[in-house]
């Protein structure tokens, strides 16, 4: 795990979202295309569409970047595993050029927001940031279960695994 000696919060998130989006996209290089339908109960989603919410929290990001929380409308899932793969790759990159335009100022801004069930409300950028990265952190654990449930190798996240050790 690499260690983090930032000097303001601005450089904390940059670095850990670099740091995580790498680690996601490794997670998600490792599950088997083959098996992207998967789903551990008929009520979960499909590993397909758990991959498009990992790709959906990493794209949401530009709007709330360029001060605009609510995204307009959902792009379409690509109907497969490459194209999600893709789009991820195509969202981190997108991502990676906007925080570098991140400001103090960008960063205490308010943006407008869901702030619960049919409810909208003002929330400071980097708190919208940072809940957006634990969302992707939290989904991205579940990804990986459904790695394992498939016979894939679960890469190393925050150490070593069953399958990366050290």
């Amino acid at each position: 795990m690499a260690v983090v000696h930032a000097k303001s919060e601005i450089e904390t998130y940059c670095t850990t979202f670099e740091l995580e989006s790498q680690t996601t996209l490794k997670v998600l290089r490792a599950f088997p295309e083959a098996r992207a339908e998967f789903k551990p109960v008929e009520s979960s989603q499909s590993a397909r569409e758990l991959a498009w919410t990992l790709v959906m929290l990493e794209g949401c990001l530009e709007p709330i970047l360029r001060g605009d929380a609510m995204m307009k409308e959902m792009p379409p899932m690509p109907p497969t595993w490459a194209g999600i793969m893709t789009a991820f790759e195509e969202a981190q990159r997108r991502t990676s050029a906007n925080l570098d335009e991140l400001s103090e100022a960008k960063m205490n801004a308010t943006v407008r927001t869901m702030t619960g069930p049919k409810q909208e409300g003002e929330v400071r950028v980097g708190q919208l940031l940072w809940s957006m990265l634990d969302m992707t952190i939290h989904h991205r654990g579940q990804f990986s279960v459904y790695l394992r449930m498939v016979g894939g190798k679960v890469p190393s996240i925050y150490g070593p695994s069953g399958d990366e050790p050290w």
